[in-house]
Formats: C-alpha cells, structure tokens, sequence
C-alpha cells in the first residue's frame, strides 16, 4: 500500500465536516462562521463533539430602534450541530422571541411584534407558512406551547384598573387608578376555536409582587409572567418573574393548586435559598422542574432543578449548573434540559465577554459555547431534532480559466458569504465559504467549505506517514463510519490517539 501526499477532488465537503468533527474530540475550536448580509456576527467554540441536532434561537439588538440606519430587524434562526446557519428568515418585525419545533404535528412557530401587533407564526417542515394567529386578548409575545391533546396555550397579558391606594409599594403609596397589568393565557383546539382562557388579575393580589421591582401606576406590572408549560396530570405551570414565583394552575377550574416560591410559597427550600427573577420553567419528571435562575436578587444565574414534595411541602435541589466563566443575566434566559443527552442554557441579557449559551453534556461538561455580537441577545435558544431538508452542498472545479465554486441552479436566489448572488463565483481567495438559497419563507445555508489554497482549492492534501509517530490510531470513512481494514482507492479520515488528523488515500 501507497500514502499519497494529494488528490484531486471537486465534491468532497463531507471530508471537511469528518475532520472538524473527529478533531473537536480534544482541541476547542472557537470559529467565526460566516453570515449572510444583515445578519449578526457571532462566535462558535466547539469544545467536544456529540452536539448532534440544531439550535433555534431569534438574535436582536438592543438598544437600537428600527429608524437606526444600522438597525437590523430580529430573526428566527437555525444553527447546525458545528455552529453555522443552517437556516434563516429575515421578516420586517421589530421584536421576535419564541422559535420552537413541534415534532408531533412537524411545525415551527415563532412569535413576534409586527406594526405594534403580537402574533404567532405557524410553519411546516419545509418553514412554508400555514397560519399566523393573534390572540383575541392584549398578545404577550413571551411562549406559546401546544399540550398533550392537541390543543395551543398563547400567553396573554390583561390591563385592569384597581384602587391600590392603601398599599405602599417600595416607600411608594398605590394610585387609587392603578392599571394593573396581569398574565394569563388563551387555549385553543386544534381547530383554533378559544376554549379557554385565564388571567392573573383574577387569582393573584398585587401586593404578592417584590418591591425589589419597583411600582408604576400605569401600568404596574406587578407579576410579569415569562414562560407556560404544562405538567404531567395536565395542569399547568407559570412562570411569574416579579412574583420570584412558579404557580401551577388547574386548567379547569383555574383555582392556583400551589405556588413554588415567592411571599406565599406552600414549600420550604430543603437546601437551596430559592430562586428570583427566573424564567422557563420546564418539566423534567414527575413533581420535577427546571427553573433558569437569574437570581437578580443575588447575582447568581443558574440552571436548576428541583424535586417537588407535594406531601411534605419541600422543595430539594437535584442538581444545578453555575457558569465558571461567572455568566451572569439580568433578563431573559432559558435552561433546556435534553434527557440522556445534555442540556442548554441560553443566559438572554448578557454581553460579551461572556457566552450567550452554552452546550452541556449529561454531567455539565461543556461542549459548545455560542458569543454573538455585542448587544445581540436570543431569548431562549433551544435544540431540536429536526427533519432538516438536505443542504445544497458546494461543488469546487476548474472551468479552464479560473476556479469556481457552484451550487445547482435550480433556485431563485442565492446569497453568498462574500456577498455574491449567483449560483456560481469565482474563487480568489482563502475562507470559509457557505451560500444560502431560497427555501420556504426563508433562506437555507448550504454546508461550509473551507479553501486553504486558492491555487489548487479543489485538492487534499496529507503529509507522508512515517514511523516516527507515537500512539495508536483509528480509521474513518468520509461519513464517520469506523473501519478495521481500510480498502483501496479510497479516502480514510486516520485519527491518532494525540488528537492528530489526517487524511490518506491509499491504492494497490
């Protein structure tokens, strides 16, 4: 058998892909992938593999208004397991939250203001739309879910006005015309007929908020609810950020079952002083939560789950995850967590230097950091499994003059990463390169290639194996399908047991 130092290639960008992901088995790689034009920049640190699936996030600027020359409209977006865009959409909205998989009717949603109104878009698998829903009560952009008999919980937010002058709220004496502001939710079938609907404002006594938030007579957004999610025994549980509290409601007669935390929690924290200013309150297993932490009260963001003893009235920590980089987020955030795999905490405020999400795996080791784009924030970012159409890929050749890099032509629009907006171009120097093609009501990015040499891009190359090295070694196929005996005439991914990978051809 013959090592070759190169060969000739004109498709072979899943050689690329293999490499990355075989060496993030023990070297980080911080990347900056490319992005379309008006998109955000962000950073990607790939610190191990096993980060299969796809992150849905909804990137936006603050402090910018859309009359800003430099304003950038928020969009839902798809990132791959190596951190590149997968897919986009850029709609004229001025605020988007919510992007989320349903896998059970294969739907995406994401929420968002648009002209001052809140709405709620429904697309297929292949993100054509097929409704936009508007609640009929004031919308409230913070989640929207769909539960276990089929049926949609949008949240809401209600205005009423209450005398609460005989309360003192921080030093601050109530307005006898307080427009209180409540959160609640609006249910509907699978048909979209309102079913139910419920709001706090009916339940919930404003004095039950912190002081630490502050008052305002108009409105007094005393409870600020965040997050829906429904329980087991169908039920459901809200998440209420100035009540420093989670209240599980019962979804037919509305009655508050009990509330987790706050000036009237019904449990006692066994070994946790208790959580303040959270968001996302997820279920985990049966009378087991995960809550993301802000902690505004205390400066200690977390991911945290409790085990809920609805006979004893305690509340115990099982396990929880501190950032070591000291990641801290005032607002915003979410904490997924992805049974036998790992979990997700997306820290929504929070500026560089510090992460905006990280990946863990099932013992909190870190295996992807996101960085986005000073002042750019997600509110949640959350992963999926997802039937993801297939990806154009990019096809380098010679055409007897210059190099090019090329996608089919069967689109109607294309975007480069170096702005050009053919299906072909011209290569001329070195990068990554993606393109990104019309595909539902957004744009579908092709898998990355990375040229190193511009004046034969199109080849591999490996240095000659001698017997000098040290360690062990094991060979892959292109797709990442380990093999014992290599076959001739054909190309293998050799990755030592240093870390080391290379790529070898080997023949007769």
């Amino acid at each position: 058998m013959l090592y070759l130092g190169s060969m000739r290639r004109t498709t072979n960008i899943l050689i690329t892909f293999v490499l990355i992901l075989i060496s993030r088995n023990s070297i980080a790689q911080l990347i900056t992938p490319p992005v379309p034009d008006n998109l955000y920049s962000y950073q990607f640190d790939a610190i191990s593999t096993g980060n299969a699936g796809y992150y849905l996030a909804t990137p936006t600027k603050l402090f910018i208004q859309p009359s800003d020359p430099n304003f950038i409209s928020p969009y839902p977006v798809i990132f791959d397991q190596d951190g590149y865009i997968a897919w986009y959409s850029k709609p004229l909205i001025n605020n988007a939250i919510d992007f989320k998989f349903f896998g059970d009717v294969q739907r995406y949603v994401y929420t968002y203001i648009q002209q001052g109104q809140v709405r709620a878009l429904i697309m297929d698998a292949d993100f054509i739309p097929v409704d936009t829903i508007v609640t009929q009560a004031t919308r409230d952009v913070h989640d929207l879910q769909r539960t276990s008999n089929g049926n949609w919980i949008l949240a809401t937010a209600y205005f009423d006005t209450m005398d609460l002058s005989m309360y003192t709220f921080n030093g601050t004496v109530g307005s006898a015309n307080t427009v209180v502001k409540g959160f609640g939710y609006e249910e509907y079938d699978g048909n979209w007929n309102l079913i139910n609907q419920w709001n706090s404002n009916d339940h919930i006594a404003p004095t039950e908020t912190y002081d630490f938030w502050g008052y305002n007579s108009n409105p007094f957004d005393y409870c600020h609810g965040n997050a829906i999610e429904e329980d087991l025994d169908g039920n459901l549980l809200i998440s209420y950020r100035h009540l420093n509290a989670i209240h599980k409601i019962d979804r037919s007669t509305g009655d508050i079952i009990w509330r987790l935390g706050g000036e009237l929690s019904d449990f006692t924290f066994v070994n946790d002083p208790g959580f303040s200013g959270q968001h996302d309150i997820r279920v985990v297993g049966p009378n087991e939560y995960s809550i993301f932490d802000n902690d505004n009260m205390n400066g200690n963001t977390r991911g945290i789950v409790y085990q809920v003893d609805t006979l004893n009235h305690t509340a115990e920590v099982t396990s929880q995850y501190v950032h070591p980089g000291g990641n801290t987020s005032t607002a915003m955030g979410n904490f997924q967590t992805i049974p036998g795999e790992g979990y997700i905490l997306s820290y929504g405020m929070i500026f560089r230097p510090y992460s905006s999400a990280v990946i863990l795996d099932a013992s909190f080791n870190k295996q992807a950091e996101f960085f986005f784009e000073d002042s750019v924030v997600t509110y949640r970012m959350m992963k999926f499994d997802l039937p993801f159409p297939e990806r154009p890929q990019i096809d380098c050749s010679f055409n007897g003059t210059n190099w090019e890099l090329s996608v089919p032509d069967t689109f109607s629009t294309y975007l480069w990463s170096n702005g050009a907006a053919t299906n072909t171009i011209n290569l001329t120097q070195a990068g990554t390169y993606q393109v990104w093609v019309d595909y539902g009501s957004g744009m579908l990015g092709s898998l990355p290639l990375v040229i190193t040499d511009v004046n034969n891009p199109c080849s591999l190359h490996t240095d000659e194996i001698t017997q000098t090295k040290e360690g062990t070694y094991t060979y892959y196929t292109v797709l990442g399908q380990q093999v014992d005996i290599p076959e001739p005439n054909a190309v293998y991914i050799k990755v030592w047991s240093n870390g080391k990978v290379e790529r070898v051809f080997f023949v007769n």
